[in-house]
């Protein structure tokens, strides 16, 4: 693997990285880079925690004049939370490099008249969601036409109904010779072929290997729909882990759940779609500073997102599709740790686990809980 430096990117950069503990690219990254620096469109495709954010970041860092105040440079998320990390990632990394570079967050369910005023300070970069950047299009207060580049983080999700219509009038909103980029976890064929059609002759990186990190313990129990609150309640007595990630498909499980663990006086919080945006970042800031020990979130809530110390993710309800199972599993075991995937199943979910192991090329190891401890069926 190639060093920073042969890769292309500059000592500030190079020490600032190394500030935050950086000195050595990961295969996405060393892949990534120099055709990003090359100006090419890319659409890239690795395991969740394997440093795609970086990978894309630094391509942008190398290309944007800092003595000029036009806006530089787009990144679109589906989520709140996933674009807030992304831009304390940037605000990170300028600060460590000692770069004076400004970046914006630009999100729905927030003052827009608050994010119409902080434009006027002129960021480089700005980070959000694709339908409150085409309002500010339409707006004429978010100036395109000397966007350089255009990142789309969690690409596969941004290409579903909902979104696609507002990606696409981001990114006609700039010059043609702009360069697109797109990465994910997962990129379905169809999100492939649209994503192909925005571009100019996209490089298409894939890492080899499987789709799930080879760091994580894939585990079920089979239990009644009745009794999964009282499971995970079970799960944070016998592991006993800093942090507990768990997955529900409705909103209304999700309410009903977090009631329960406090019930039970597990320290628990939820978010999802419904949530407002003040109890989101509360529920975030209390989950990474330890202050809950059990997030419970949606899969759209919780895409992206990067947490320090997680290594238990409970599916308390089965994903609908492979491609969430691996997102959902993605936010453990990052940067080489070790995480437990757990998937609690009734009796008709454990026909998509066999399918899951087929795509995915992973083995669940069947377990019970009983008196306080997770163990092998006898």
């Amino acid at each position: 693997m190639k060093t920073f430096k042969e890769l292309g990117i500059s000592d500030a950069l190079i020490t600032g990285l190394s500030k935050a503990g950086i000195v050595t690219p990961t295969e996405i990254q060393g892949a990534v880079i120099p055709t990003g620096l090359a100006r090419q469109d890319v659409i890239a495709q690795s395991v969740t925690g394997s440093g795609k954010t970086l990978a894309y970041l630094l391509p942008i860092f190398e290309s944007i004049d800092v003595t000029s105040k036009a806006l530089q440079a787009v990144v679109l998320s589906p989520t709140h939370e996933l674009s807030v990390q992304i831009a304390n990632e940037v605000k990170k990394l300028a600060q460590n490099a000692g770069l004076a570079l400004q970046c914006q967050v630009l999100i729905g369910e927030t003052s827009l008249k608050r994010q119409v005023e902080a434009l006027k300070s002129k960021p480089q970069i700005v980070v959000g969601s694709p339908g409150r950047m085409t309002e500010l299009i339409a707006m004429k207060k978010l100036k395109m036409h000397e966007v350089k580049t255009i990142v789309l983080d969690e690409a596969d999700r941004l290409m579903d109904d909902t979104k696609l219509a507002d990606c696409r009038t981001v990114i006609k909103a700039t010059l043609r010779d702009r360069q697109l980029m797109a990465f994910s976890a997962s990129i379905t064929p169809q999100a492939e072929t649209v994503l192909t059609e925005m571009m100019k002759t996209p490089q298409v990186i894939r890492l080899e290997g499987t789709l799930v990190n080879p760091n994580i313990t894939h585990l079920y129990v089979e239990c009644d729909l009745r009794d999964k609150a009282d499971a995970v309640r079970k799960i944070a007595s016998a592991l006993k882990p800093e942090k507990i990630l768990v997955f529900l498909n409705k909103n209304d499980h999700i309410q009903n759940m977090e009631k329960f663990l406090i019930h039970h006086k597990v320290s628990a919080k939820a978010i999802y779609g419904a949530s407002e945006r003040q109890d989101r970042k509360d529920a975030m800031e209390g989950f990474r500073s330890g202050r809950y020990q059990v997030l419970i979130a949606s899969d759209l809530a919780a895409r992206g997102l990067d947490i320090a110390g997680l290594n238990v993710v409970v599916s308390a309800d089965v994903p609908k599709k492979t491609e969430e199972y691996v997102h959902r599993v993605g936010r453990t075991a990052r940067y080489a740790n070790e995480g437990y995937a757990i998937v609690l199943a009734t009796a008709q979910d454990l026909s998509f686990l066999k399918t899951l192991e087929e795509d995915l090329s992973v083995t669940f190891h069947e377990k019970i809980l009983r008196f306080g401890r997770i163990e092998d069926p006898r």
